[in-house]
């Protein structure tokens, strides 16, 4: 496989940094550790518990924004290739762990 162009990364790790930067800003609205193990799942699969400041509101934007992540992950890794996909997802993560000071879940021992 050739080498992706910049172009092409750039926009796929923008367009993927503003999904999850909205997902981080509806996790902490509800207040839901969506890093924690399952946790994803959970909100996919409808179940507001997981969230320890109700609202209604935000969890369906949450549940919403969670979707359209996987998406674009899909896109990102059909146009650019898995390896490349899994690099721009990783270096999102890691920015939102240290903007979310321990608040998304998930914190490494």
């Amino acid at each position: 496989m050739q080498k992706p162009n910049e172009f092409a990364v750039g926009w796929h790790a923008k367009s993927l940094a503003e999904i999850d930067e909205a997902i981080l800003r509806y996790a902490t609205i509800c207040d839901v550790p969506i890093l924690d193990p399952g946790v994803i799942d959970r909100v996919l699969r409808d179940d507001a518990s997981v969230s320890r400041k109700p609202n209604p509101h935000a969890f369906v934007q949450l549940r919403g924004l969670l979707a359209m992540h996987y998406h674009e992950r899909k896109a990102t890794s059909e146009s650019l290739g898995e390896p490349a996909a899994a690099r721009i997802a990783q270096e999102i993560v890691e920015r939102l762990r240290k903007r979310a000071d321990g608040q998304l879940g998930g914190e490494k021992k």
